[in-house]
């Protein structure tokens, strides 16, 4: 972990978004010079498809080092935002890693953390 914050520190700009293609199996460059994994909108981290076919992505928003304001965002397949969900009142400026979403009759998001003792889970529209 401490090599990814070293990089992005130290401004690394190798980073690449990727698109893959499960029918052709194949992978475009979306964009290159990325600082680190976290160079595209805001500093995403770990995509996670829902039943609905839509994407809950943690991105932490502001200054890397210090501080952060940590949120998910749900995505379409088109990149259109539909929601974002502040978690900064629990996690503070902490980096959060993933946002998944659970549940049945009401929506619930569980979201980790590297670097919190704990997994926070969240009911919406319920």
């Amino acid at each position: 972990m401490i090599e990814i914050i070293q990089a992005v520190g130290n401004n690394d700009a190798t980073g690449r978004l990727l698109e893959y293609d499960p029918s052709t199996n194949q992978v475009t460059v979306l964009m290159k010079g990325l600082s680190g994994a976290v160079g595209a909108a805001g500093r995403p981290d770990n995509i996670k498809t829902t039943a609905n076919g839509t994407f809950w992505v943690a991105v932490n928003t502001g200054k890397f080092l210090p501080p952060t304001s940590p949120t998910g965002q749900e995505i379409d397949a088109d990149g259109n935002v539909l929601r974002t969900v502040n978690f900064e009142a629990e996690y503070g400026s902490t980096l959060i890693s993933e946002v998944q979403e659970r549940g049945d009759a009401c929506l619930n998001l569980n979201v980790g953390s590297l670097f919190a003792s704990f997994v926070g889970v969240y009911t919406l529209n319920c």
